[in-house]
């Protein structure tokens, strides 16, 4: 009688195992989901921000002033280094999506990103002198307001995913096949029209 119990201790707890491991993997490929639709939505931003440059900033290095009170200059060739990094950035996290260190760079270059932008749009000139066009602001502003339900949706896959790992007794199924926790990525508010 004894080994019968012993038997359906061991069947219990490893139909519970084999649950709780199934449950990990789809919680992380939900977390890799969202990262994809967050992605795509992201190379959107990156493309339209780096089409933004004038044309002798597009695909070269990043460019120096042609003297160093020319704030204008200083400000694309800020936004284009700052593209770029949120380039990497991005890249890297695409590469790890759960990799928390690779979240909080694309964070912060998303910051950086953003903070350029706005030092441009003050500036409200390329670096030939002409006006940016209005609808630029406009454009900006839906490429941000399109990204923060989908930041929004990986945050909260991430949520999930990293309670999951933290929970008794999965925690110890987590530490044996080397489930982490995930990093979230800090979702940019919409203040592209306070700077202009």
């Amino acid at each position: 009688m004894s080994s019968l119990l012993s038997w359906a201790l061991l069947a219990v707890a490893f139909f519970w195992a084999v649950g709780a491991y199934n449950r990990l993997v789809r919680l992380r490929a939900q977390v890799g989901q969202a990262f994809a639709a967050l992605d795509a939505q992201l190379v959107r931003q990156l493309v339209w921000v780096q089409g933004s440059l004038p044309p002798a900033l597009r695909g070269a290095a990043p460019a120096q002033p042609a003297r160093a009170d020319d704030a204008v200059g200083a400000a694309w060739a800020s936004l284009q280094a700052a593209s770029e990094q949120f380039a990497h950035s991005l890249a890297a996290a695409r590469a790890r999506p759960l990799d928390a260190a690779a979240l909080a760079a694309l964070s912060a270059a998303r910051g950086v990103l953003e903070t350029s932008w706005q030092r441009v749009w003050t500036l409200g000139e390329d670096p030939d002198g002409l006006a940016l066009p209005e609808p630029m602001l406009g454009q900006h502003e839906q490429l941000l307001a399109l990204a923060l339900p989908l930041c929004e949706a990986f945050n909260g896959a991430v949520r999930g995913y990293n309670e999951a790992v933290v929970q008794f007794p999965a925690v110890l199924l987590a530490r044996l096949f080397g489930f982490r926790q995930a990093g979230t990525l800090v979702p940019m508010a919409l203040v592209a029209g306070e700077g202009a």
